[in-house]
């Protein structure tokens, strides 16, 4: 019990140093007041200050007491509004009140009560992906024809990833594994004890890691020429070419580690480059994909690494894991940089690029909750239960299970992503959209 509070108390400790050094890379001030109710450079974006009792669960299932169904009503309520593009309805009734006592739909006790109901989040079977969906405003109700609170809520979708992706035409490109051993570190992993279906799993895991690696030097590359195009600063831009260096070093690691559980060298085929500049040279567009790309996916990517170094037992596996964490933290950083930069010198579009882009991840963090992190937890313990030396083995090689990967995720969104963009949009100094149109 103490190691496992130790544990907990320290990983807390590592989330904050995380914000103070992304504070510090946007060039702001000390960390007071980070959680606060913003609606920053034209109010897109409103991040809501959490409840002193606790902010409300993500679940696939509603809260307790509560109900949800994606139909529009029951007969006879009509709610005459239309979803835009990109958003869905869903239709949630509430423990609150009675059929001639409840409150109206503009009150922030129904937006928390449905957010509780109807937030949810799903990831994908390895845990690189996960998609929430989250209440953004409550456009109808109460119904009048049933015994109970329930209303219509207009609900947006986010996806945050793992990592840094190579995307073009939103799709993300990687190469493919081939037989080759000019693209390997020096790396050999304890391999005794290991059977062969656990050295397969792990092949295949760090194959895909060094896959997502490799295509990350494409997206550095890209970046520093996206840089180039928008006139960013030369520290920024030589930020992006150390970038490009650490990601090599980082694919070499991975494709050593895959190699050696596969038992032959493997490393990258081509990767398709085709179009990859197409529609990345627009100021507003760079932003906002930096801000999906780096401050969400690179600050994932650096402490889901950082998790499984601080897991890992196998003395090469906790190097790689060593050299990797520290490097994706500082791209993290680079990528909050550039966007700080952005919004202090771009003019109205760009600023609302980048609300935008932030707006649906950042109206779905004040749903992680205690009762999201004890389901992964759950999850966790239920695997162990039934493949103890399985899964035991495959962290203590850097892979942390589906459930530990999830959790990792969502407190980033919840500690680490939130914090910084509401303080870095309340930052905001660029100039105002009357400004920028008198200068066109």
């Amino acid at each position: 019990m103490t190691s496992r509070s130790h544990t907990h108390r320290s990983q807390g400790s590592h989330y904050a140093r995380f914000v103070r050094r992304l504070r510090a890379a946007m060039g702001l001030g000390s960390a007071a007041g980070l959680f606060v109710s913003i609606a920053a450079c034209g109010g897109k974006v409103v991040i809501d200050q959490p409840s002193s009792e606790g902010s409300g669960g993500a679940s696939s299932s509603g809260g307790e007491g509560g109900q949800t169904s994606s139909a529009s009503g029951t007969p006879g309520y009509d709610c005459d509004v239309e979803a835009p593009t990109g958003y869905i309805e869903e239709y949630g009734c509430l423990p609150l009140g009675g059929p001639n006592n409840c409150p109206d739909k503009s009150t922030a006790e129904v937006m928390k009560a449905l957010s509780e109901t109807l937030n949810s989040t799903a990831c994908d079977p390895d845990g690189a992906c996960c998609t929430q969906a989250f209440v953004v405003s409550v456009v109808c109700g109460p119904d009048p024809t049933v015994q109970q609170c329930c209303y219509t809520a207009l609900l947006a979708t986010s996806t945050i990833c793992e990592g840094r992706p190579f995307t073009v035409h939103g799709e993300a490109r990687t190469a493919a594994l081939a037989r080759r051993a000019d693209w390997k570190a020096t790396l050999s992993p304890d391999l005794n004890g290991l059977d062969e279906e656990a050295r397969r799993e792990l092949a295949d895991a760090w194959g895909r890691d060094a896959l997502a690696e490799h295509a990350s030097i494409a997206s550095f590359a890209r970046f520093a020429l996206e840089l180039l195009a928008v006139g960013a600063p030369a520290d920024l831009v030589a930020g992006a070419h150390k970038a490009m260096g650490d990601e090599i070093r980082h694919a070499e690691l991975c494709f050593a580690l895959a190699s050696a559980y596969a038992g032959k060298a493997v490393g990258p085929a081509r990767l398709r480059i085709e179009d990859a500049l197409a529609g990345r040279s627009d100021p507003a567009e760079v932003a906002a994909a930096v801000v999906r790309e780096g401050c969400m996916g690179e600050t994932v990517a650096a402490l889901i690494a950082a998790a499984s170094r601080d897991a890992a037992e196998d003395e090469a596996v906790k190097s790689a894991l060593s050299s990797i964490a520290p490097d994706e933290e500082a791209h993290a950083a680079l990528a909050w940089r550039y966007v700080a930069w952005a919004l202090r010198n771009g003019e109205h579009r760009v600023r609302a690029a980048i609300e935008e882009a932030f707006a649906s991840a950042q109206a779905s963090l004040g749903t992680a909750s205690v009762a999201s992190v004890s389901r992964a937890e759950a999850e966790e313990l239920a695997l162990a239960l039934t493949f103890t030396d399985r899964s035991s083995a495959l962290r203590a090689h850097g892979r942390l299970s589906e459930a530990s990967q999830r959790d990792v995720m969502e407190r980033a969104l919840r500690e680490v992503i939130r914090p910084c963009a509401s303080a870095m949009l309340l930052e905001c100094v660029g100039p105002t959209q009357p400004e920028a149109e008198a200068r066109a």
